[in-house]
């Protein structure tokens, strides 16, 4: 199986918690690769939300946060 394609709006990364640190592209790409190789788009997509949510532990969202998963199914053709 492919791995998934992964996008995001930038407030995903920018994330802050109390101490001002972001959440980071470094943090998203763990999440994305934890997760099962056959995991499900809109499972993915949950288990980054919630680990930007538990990261910065209520803080004020500065913008709109977005996370876009797809996964290829099946061989391309051309």
């Amino acid at each position: 199986m492919r791995p998934p394609l992964v996008t995001f709006s930038d407030e995903v990364s920018e994330a802050s918690n109390a101490e001002g640190t972001e959440f980071g592209d470094e943090r998203i790409l763990e999440c994305v690769q934890a997760s099962p190789r056959d995991i499900e788009p809109g499972e993915l997509v949950t288990q980054v939300m919630t680990a930007v949510r538990d990261f910065t532990v209520g803080e004020p969202q500065g913008d709109d946060i977005t996370v876009l998963v797809v996964r290829c199914r099946g061989e391309a053709q051309i």
